[in-house]
């Protein structure tokens, strides 16, 4: 199957279950163009063009990812599905970051300032966006990993996509907590911590506090879905899975370029009194993303170019 084998209307390639956008080359095109987007804002901020844009740039990068999850989730699932996904997401976000914040569990001791806007309690209510558009784009990774090109969750499945999913997040929080805390002070960590001032209990507190999120969706799905259910047309496109790639991508690009960019004289300094370089933290970051993030994404490839090799009468 292939985009170029649609009509002149951009009619579906097939029926589509109620709710979903059907797939079209219009569908298909703005969900690239959103991709490209992300990508060039990705490489604008990281550029450092403006110090002025920069922070403005990230939550722009954000919400550009919000609007391509919407639109991508929307052609596999339905905007009922896409708004539970989102309320599962916000709930886990605002419960774990106000518990840790509170008590030191489960990410450490920190505190927020006020660029992320206004708070409920004392987690920014902008979180409940930036883990809407990570989960999703990890937990669609996941998929794609695992070869898993269907919406059903069945078996063991229901534990294993949201266990690889988790890991998978967590790589991407491995790039840009440094940035977002010891860099740009979006959070401070009292106590500062071994990896550029971020504490070791930051990843495990986000390898638990992802996992209720993937876990609590993988579950909703599981118990709510039924067996006549018909797979969308959408899953066995494979331009379709390569979107959400290069979406995810876009995140590391950020940092990739930002890295290269910054002035190498510039040190900062954490709450444990250590002093850290700037380009250095940037540069891990890099080195960390592509070990990371990249081989994700290539595996993530290889896995797609295996799909289109797929017999259309075997494709489930």
């Amino acid at each position: 199957m292939s985009i170029s084998s649609f009509n002149a209307k951009h009619a579906p390639l097939a029926p589509q279950a109620p709710g979903l956008l059907p797939l079209t080359s219009k569908s298909l095109g703005a969900l690239w163009a959103i991709a490209a987007l992300a990508l060039a804002i990705a490489a604008f901020a990281g550029a450092g063009i403006s110090a002025r844009f920069e922070n403005p740039a990230f939550v722009v990068l954000a919400l550009t990812c919000v609007a391509f999850v919407f639109l991508h989730g929307m052609m596999r699932y339905s905007l009922k599905v896409m708004l539970v996904f989102l309320v599962i997401t916000s709930f886990w976000a605002l419960f774990w970051e106000n518990l840790s914040v509170f008590t030191g569990f489960p990410f450490g001791w920190y505190h927020y300032d006020d660029s992320f806007g206004p708070k409920l309690l004392q987690a920014p209510y902008f979180l409940t966006v930036a883990y809407f558009q990570y989960v999703y784009l990890a937990w669609t990774m996941a998929h794609i990993v695992l070869g898993r090109y269907t919406n059903k969750i069945e078996g063991a499945w229901t534990f294993v996509l949201p266990l690889v999913a988790t890991f998978i997040i967590v790589m991407f929080d491995n790039v840009f907590d440094p940035y977002n805390s010891t860099m740009v002070g979006h959070y401070v960590w009292h106590s500062g911590g071994a990896y550029f001032g971020v504490p070791f209990s930051n990843y495990l507190g986000w390898y638990l506090c992802t996992w209720t999120m993937f876990q609590s969706f993988a579950l909703y799905k599981h118990w709510t879905q039924t067996r006549s259910e018909p797979e969308p047309t959408v899953l066995f496109e494979p331009s379709y899975w390569l979107a959400n790639v290069a979406t995810y991508l876009s995140w590391l690009v950020l940092f990739l370029v930002k890295g290269f960019t910054v002035d190498p004289t510039i040190t900062l300094h954490t709450m444990d009194g250590l002093t850290w370089n700037e380009a250095a933290l940037l540069q891990t970051a890099g080195i960390i993303g592509i070990a990371t993030m990249g081989f994700i994404a290539l595996l993530s490839l290889l896995k797609i170019l295996a799909l289109r090799e797929v017999p259309q009468n075997h494709r489930r």
